[in-house]
């Protein structure tokens, strides 16, 4: 059977309203949507907010031993470094569906692999003819992916099922202000999140204290005491927070202190569910130009670390999840998240119905790693790292992997015409090795001290 993968990351579905959609998050966009050339097969076509370069094309072919051409790969994007939102209107017009047409792809042997099952995608398949394995009832293209995705949703999911934190959906500025003040009496930070959003974008922290970082916050509202907590700033919050493109409610939950976060990607079948992978996210906080102490997602450990009870409460509470989600008619990829406090709690996050930032990875480390790689291997990934010349970069990646041993380290994406950054992968079959692997790849793209001279 042939894909067609669309990488419709940053849709209407996912954000909310695109026209936030600026150029250096179409970029981010465009660098997750990427990822997704590691699953094409060698028949495949993927449409893509922008192109991939020829020499990334290559690498990826070589890599996992496929023969992969760059015509594979449709946009709408003029260039590789200006990328367009995959919006419901880009991927059902005109131009997109006779550039898919006259591609071949369409009728029965074709399915779909998007990043997110919008109601788009639905449609899309009804005009290209390709049988969609949705289960019954039909609840993918009636879009309940979508309904996974929504903060307000993974609340009442999870209540009574699965631990969350403590918090409430408001749907008006009153009741926002009232929670706000209720909250911030108890526990002295909360976050207010939008109900359609990702990665991290529309979470606003807002505290009566101080702390040195503030993970998956994107703002931080430090107020010197409850009486700064007027009406008129609860109104401001509100009307930021909300609007007319799917967020008209708003999440305030309990600020947790904590430096773990776990997640784990699972395999939704109509019959059942499997467990993909599981594994650490790797935080940090030296990205953050505004100096409010906001925490920056910048890759994996796979596995999790030992956390002891708390991770073994997290794979039991993941599988209840996964049941829930099951149940409701979901097909496809889905993740969990959840924090291990500084106390020890296990506290779950968010649901992401769609593909993920490690989505990608399973099947090249089945190919380079083994079948069993979670037993065997330490897997280490990292993104946004700055990078001056690609096919340095690359050769530096393949001088220091080694088939026969499995290990190794991978280029996983590059856009080096946009952001000027690449994302890799280091795997090992000791901790320590993948961990000196990866800091000799980082110093094998530094630049040396002649380079830095002449730079300055």
């Amino acid at each position: 059977m042939r894909k067609l993968i669309v990488g419709n990351v940053d849709n209407e579905a996912m954000i909310g309203d695109t026209n936030r959609a600026t150029l250096p998050l179409r970029q981010v966009s465009a660098i997750a949507a990427r990822r997704l050339v590691w699953q094409l097969g060698e028949q495949d076509i993927a449409v893509l907010p922008s192109l991939v370069s020829e020499p990334m094309m290559a690498y990826v072919a070589e890599t996992i031993g496929r023969k992969l051409l760059s015509s594979q790969v449709i946009s709408p994007a003029m260039d590789l470094v200006t990328p367009v939102v995959l919006t419901s209107d880009v991927l059902l017009s005109e131009v997109m569906l006779s550039t898919l047409k006259a591609a071949g792809v369409g009728a029965g042997d074709w399915e779909v692999l998007p990043y997110f099952y919008t109601s788009s995608i639905g449609i899309l398949c009804e005009e290209l003819r390709i049988g969609q394995s949705t289960g019954t009832p039909n609840f993918m293209a009636q879009a309940g992916a979508e309904l996974l995705n929504r903060k307000a949703v993974f609340r009442a999911l999870c209540a009574g099922r699965v631990n969350c934190a403590e918090g409430f959906v408001c749907r008006t500025a009153r009741e926002l202000h009232l929670v706000l003040r209720e909250m911030l009496s108890r526990h002295a930070s909360v976050i207010v999140k939008q109900d359609v959003n990702a990665g991290g974008d529309g979470n606003i922290a807002v505290t009566l204290e101080k702390r040195d970082v503030y993970p998956g916050a994107h703002q931080v509202y430090a107020l010197a005491g409850i009486a700064d907590l007027t009406d008129a700033f609860s109104q401001a919050m509100w009307e930021r927070q909300t609007d007319t493109a799917g967020n008209c409610q708003v999440v305030v939950e309990q600020f947790y202190r904590s430096s773990t976060v776990l997640y784990s990607e699972y395999d939704i079948m109509a019959a059942g569910s499997r467990r993909i992978s599981f594994g650490d996210l790797r935080m940090d906080a030296s990205g953050d130009k505004r100096g409010n102490g906001m925490v920056m997602w910048t890759g994996f450990q796979i596995p999790c670390q030992p956390h002891g009870y708390a991770l073994n409460e997290f794979h039991r509470q993941c599988d209840v999840l996964a049941e829930i989600t099951r149940s409701l008619g979901y097909i496809g990829r889905v993740n969990f998240d959840a924090i291990v406090t500084d106390e020890g709690a296990l506290v779950f996050t968010e649901i992401n119905g769609r593909l993920g930032g490690c989505s990608h990875l399973d099947g090249v480390l089945r190919k380079l790693a083994g079948e069993d790689y979670l037993r065997t291997h330490t897997v280490l990934t990292r993104n946004r790292v700055p990078v001056n010349d690609l096919d340095a970069a690359l050769a530096a990646a393949n001088a220091m992997t080694h088939r026969r041993e499995r290990a190794g380290v991978v280029v996983l994406t590059e856009d080096l015409g946009g952001t000027g950054t690449i994302e890799y992968m280091t795997y090992a079959r000791d901790e320590n090795e993948a961990f000196s692997m990866e800091r000799g790849f980082l110093d094998a793209l530094a630049p040396s001290p002649i380079e830095e001279s002449v730079c300055e």
